[in-house]
């Protein structure tokens, strides 16, 4: 999959990733996912002339590991990683995450907090402002200046 400026919101390829994820599991492990993702836009302004403008995009894929060693006790271990829109680069990092959490998770004490997931439930919530249209925007905001 080649980068694309909306990959980072795109529920498919969270999905193609989770699936990546879930089959460097080992049996007795579970695998929590979570995606924060955003798009912004930002200008910088100095003395009423722009500076700088541009959007931004920013996802976040926080991992948790679960273990359940023979004695059924939980083990649990976490890891963030900031996704790149590049699937080959975004998989070999999720690799590296999920080969890290198994390889320190037998060593972690016992938390008594962890829970496994009882079945294949996901949630999804969504936000989207209200925003001007990019091309809009710089009017917006300089207009009051003209005025004064």
């Amino acid at each position: 999959m080649k980068f694309s400026s909306s990959a980072l919101l795109d529920p498919d390829y969270f999905n193609q990733l989770s699936q990546f994820a879930f089959g460097w599991l080992q049996p007795k492990e579970a695998l929590f996912l979570s995606l924060a993702s955003e798009e912004s836009q930002f200008i910088r302004l100095n003395h009423t002339k722009i500076r700088q403008m541009g959007t931004v995009q920013d996802s976040t894929l926080d991992l948790s590991l679960v273990y359940e060693s023979t004695s059924g006790s939980l083990h649990k271990n976490s890891f963030s990683l900031t996704l790149t829109g590049f699937a080959s680069e975004d998989q070999a990092n999720i690799k590296s995450a999920v080969q890290s959490l198994q390889s320190e998770i037998r060593s972690l004490p016992v938390d008594p907090y962890a829970e496994l997931p009882t079945g294949s439930e996901c949630s999804h919530y969504e936000k989207c402002g209200n925003l001007l249209q990019s091309s809009d925007v710089v009017a917006q905001l300089l207009a009051p200046l003209d005025k004064t």
